[in-house]
């Protein structure tokens, strides 16, 4: 079986939480990986096993329960499709399909991958600022070794900065499929009245809007600010390998999340400086989207 709803971007513009919003409607069936990369480009960091060019379409019914084939809406949610023209091909080739792109002021974006990478994942230097980040890549010095520790993290921070010219990647998919078929949320608004936002799917979707179960406004896949990186770096290694039962794991997150994630900390004036300078780069990228799109995108002007 294949989806016929899939969110495809951007990344970390609350695509998670939708994700887990959208999938509480009985008739909408997410896949079992939020992200499997199935269609991306296999020579793309990112991409892994089971995909499209190496095992072909009929492992997409690894990630779906096989009760899920009659579901009306079938979804999966990999944000970094929207910048994958071999994702976009494929998508738009198949019939009865749905895009939904969220977007965010795109410096703030950019600030949140940098943070997630460096706080969340922790595979950034302890000495390199979201300042110093955005220097490097506008005089296009890499990331690797001296800065950052994963290839797939560098690859993504390198392009993060143009991923955020969201005209450029989200006028093909409109050209591809059709306004009709795309769904352009932002997410400023989508976290203020994500109840709202739910029920305007649904009737997108045209799914039943009479039982909708109210959002969980917790959010998830958080960039969080944590106190000791190497001890993240570790406790995300031994994640991937121990898979405790859940009440264990959960008692086990929340101790560590008390111990180890802290309140938001408070912006530098050189990396403050350093956003407002990106974000006066993006003046003209969001009045083009505006455009071809028919966004308000009026908040974005004065975002900080």
């Amino acid at each position: 079986m294949t989806p016929n709803l899939f969110i495809v971007g951007a990344p970390k513009c609350g695509t998670s939480s939708l994700f887990d919003w959208l999938e509480k409607h009985p008739d909408i069936r997410g896949s079992r990986v939020k992200e499997p990369f199935f269609l991306t480009d296999p020579e793309h960091p990112l991409s892994r096993r089971p995909n499209l060019a190496h095992d072909g379409m009929v492992a997409y019914n690894e990630f779906f329960a096989t009760e899920d084939t009659d579901a009306p809406i079938r979804m999966e949610a990999t944000t970094h499709y929207l910048f994958d023209p071999v994702a976009r091909e494929v998508i738009a080739s198949m019939a009865d399909v749905r895009v939904i792109i969220v977007l965010r002021e795109p410096a703030m974006r950019v600030y949140s991958s940098f943070q997630y990478t460096a706080n969340n994942l922790a595979r950034l230097s302890p000495g390199l600022t979201f300042a110093r980040y955005v220097a490097l890549i506008e005089a296009g010095a890499p990331l690797i070794p001296e800065w950052c520790s994963h290839e797939a993290s560098a690859y993504v921070l390198q392009r993060d900065i143009g991923y955020s010219r969201y005209v450029q990647h989200v006028a093909p998919w409109i050209a591809a499929l059709g306004n009709g078929r795309v769904k352009i949320l932002v997410m400023e608004e989508m976290v203020n009245n994500p109840d709202n936002t739910v029920l305007e799917l649904l009737k997108w979707l045209e799914l039943d809007t009479g039982d909708i179960v109210p959002v969980d406004r917790a959010g998830r896949n958080r960039t969080e600010q944590v106190r000791m990186p190497r001890l993240q770096a570790i406790a995300r290694r031994l994640n991937a390998r121990i898979r405790p039962p859940e009440p264990v794991r959960s008692l086990a997150k929340r101790t560590y999340g008390a111990l180890q994630f802290r309140g938001s900390r408070t912006m530098t004036t050189e990396d403050a400086l350093a956003l407002r300078r990106l974000q006066r780069s993006y003046v003209g990228d969001n009045a083009s989207l505006a455009k071809i799109s028919g966004l308000d995108l009026s908040s974005w002007q004065g975002a900080d």
